[in-house]
């Protein structure tokens, strides 16, 4: 890795590592650029208002989509400390106690159809 010195040492750049919220305003901000794009060149438009409004559009959705994918984020986070949570607690009171399923009496296994067969 590259080693950055001064201001860009200390703020690292927005995307950097892959995350929901990186994907959902980049596809956000690229779709609101292609749509406002073909939507001002189809309505004959002059070339520089097409482009300040498609770009306008762009920060906008790019903006939108990093609020969108910050609280996904947040959503899958709680999600998945949840299940870990549950597993931990899972896995400590399957340490803690025998499985009632994994016992089977001598009784049951004779009267059992698979045991008479």
């Amino acid at each position: 890795m590259v080693e950055r010195k001064g201001w860009s040492r200390r703020f690292t750049l927005m995307m950097t590592h892959r995350s929901l919220t990186n994907v959902i305003s980049a596809v956000l901000g690229i779709s609101g650029f292609l749509v406002s794009l073909s939507a001002g060149m189809f309505s004959g438009n002059s070339i520089d208002s097409v482009l300040e409004r498609a770009l306008f559009c762009t920060s906008l959705c790019f903006l939108a989509g990093g609020g969108i994918g910050m609280l996904l984020d947040g959503v899958l986070e709680r999600h998945a400390q949840k299940l870990r949570i549950e597993t931990a607690s899972d896995d400590q009171q399957g340490h803690n106690e025998p499985s009632d399923e994994s016992v089977v009496t001598s009784s049951e296994s004779a009267s059992s159809p698979q045991a008479i067969a």
